[in-house]
């Protein structure tokens, strides 16, 4: 009989190695005001790195990975993350030219200007 993969704890800072997509979503859910939290101070000033303040807001939250590649979620004022490369402005490339998108990650939608980005550059 196969062995099941391990449960995952309920820990806010879980990382489920084999929940894959459902499991992403379940810890963006559970993280979701923490990172609404996050955007709304860095409106009210400059507290973040990973924080875009120039508008748009752009932000990422990296989840972690390996040296040639990671995974997170971002928060995109212009919801130009979720689109195919081709199709994202100049202005917009420019701006993330050296970021987990600059290696044409593949990009899911949860909607409210958030996306699961899973990068190997």
């Amino acid at each position: 009989m196969p062995r099941s993969p391990p449960a995952c704890p309920s820990s806010r800072c879980c990382r489920c190695p084999y929940g894959g997509p459902t499991a992403d979503y379940a810890r963006f859910r559970l993280e979701r005001a923490d990172y609404l939290a996050a955007i709304e101070a860095a409106r009210a000033g400059p507290t973040d790195a990973h924080i875009e303040i120039d508008p748009p807001i752009f932000a990422f939250f990296n989840w972690g990975g390996m040296i040639w590649s990671s995974n997170g979620v971002a928060y995109d004022e212009t919801d130009e993350a979720g689109k195919p490369e081709q199709a994202r402005s100049e202005a917009w490339r420019a701006r993330h030219v050296n970021s987990e998108f600059s290696c044409e990650p593949l990009v899911r939608s949860f909607g409210g200007h958030f996306y699961m980005v899973y990068a190997a550059c």
